[in-house]
């Protein structure tokens, strides 16, 4: 389940990215040396897209998962270990979409390249 949960997430990451992940920008891979799956989009995208597509598999994995179960009355043991897991996972992308959010300017082009990241007012 825990395998499935990280494939799911960055799938949901490659789905935010324009043309919905089909964009040859696209990149889904994995790192062997850091048992590291991946979903990078290799060209600019907006600030707010950006935002957009780093928390999204937080919202829809974790949150909406979660928000149901409780309107309906209960939250399932496994539904809560894999919304718990996935908010584990997804730290660091909530991490950088606040950094994003907090430091890149509303106007502002943005464009990963490795671990770092660069903006362009357009």
């Amino acid at each position: 389940m825990i395998i499935v949960v990280f494939i799911v997430h960055e799938i949901i990451h490659a789905i935010f990215h324009p043309r919905a992940g089909t964009s040859s920008k696209t990149i889904i891979g994995f790192w062997p040396s850091r048992v590291l799956l991946y979903a990078v989009y290799d060209d600019v995208l907006s600030r707010e897209r950006c935002i957009v597509t780093s928390v999204a598999p937080f919202v829809i994995i974790s949150l909406v998962p979660l928000a149901g179960a409780f309107i309906a009355g209960g939250v399932p043991g496994q539904l809560a270990f894999v919304s718990i897991f996935n908010c584990i996972v997804s730290g660091m992308d909530i991490l950088g979409a606040g950094l994003i959010m907090f430091t890149v300017p509303r106007n502002a082009r943005v464009r990963n390249k490795g671990c770092k990241t660069y903006y362009k007012i357009a």
